[in-house]
């Protein structure tokens, strides 16, 4: 019986971590599950695409240096400056997500902004990363913003008017590096 319960515990326990660890993985792309997985040795090379809003958009190129397998996707980064302390937000969207973001940023630009709402109003796009780019309505104002971590208030960054030309541009410039 108390070999039993002892087995159990060691079950439930193993159970619990795995589903912790499937946990962690759930909000990441697919290059960084591919740089994250154990047993690889990676090389990441970062090419600059541009800045908005002191958002620095790169493209980043993983290396497995064992298999030679390879993966490529668009990185954000944000630098955070505190009182006491200095961290980076990161956020990652793979190759096949950029279209998608692409057309996101375009119908932000173009139909929503434009509208005539009264009433509070969120548009939002969020990659498999978890990053965001949306707008809402607030006081017949749109605000338009990219969060990079989501939950995160600190990794959210409001974009001005002319911000989403800019932002679609080095889109645009990222999805050609891609290729």
């Amino acid at each position: 019986m108390k070999k039993t319960v002892i087995f159990l515990i060691a079950v439930f326990a193993a159970s619990l971590g795995y589903s912790q660890c499937e946990a962690q993985m759930k909000g990441l792309s697919n290059a960084e599950k591919f740089a994250n997985t154990s047993g690889k040795l990676i090389q990441m090379e970062f090419l600059e695409v541009g800045t908005v809003r002191k958002v620095d958009i790169k493209v980043i190129h993983y290396l497995d240096l064992n298999s030679l397998d390879s993966l490529r996707a668009l990185r954000f980064e944000y630098l955070v400056v505190s009182t006491y302390n200095t961290h980076t937000k990161v956020a990652t969207v793979d190759t096949d997500e950029i279209d998608g973001l692409i057309n996101a940023v375009k119908m932000i630009q173009a139909k929503l902004v434009s509208a005539n709402l009264i009433n509070r109003t969120e548009v939002t796009y969020r990659t498999r990363g978890e990053f965001e780019v949306g707008c809402y309505l607030k006081n017949q104002e749109w605000t338009a913003y990219l969060q990079l971590v989501c939950y995160d208030s600190d990794s959210r960054v409001r974009l001005k008017e002319g911000d989403l030309a800019e932002l679609l541009a080095l889109l645009e410039i990222g999805k050609g590096m891609l290729e």
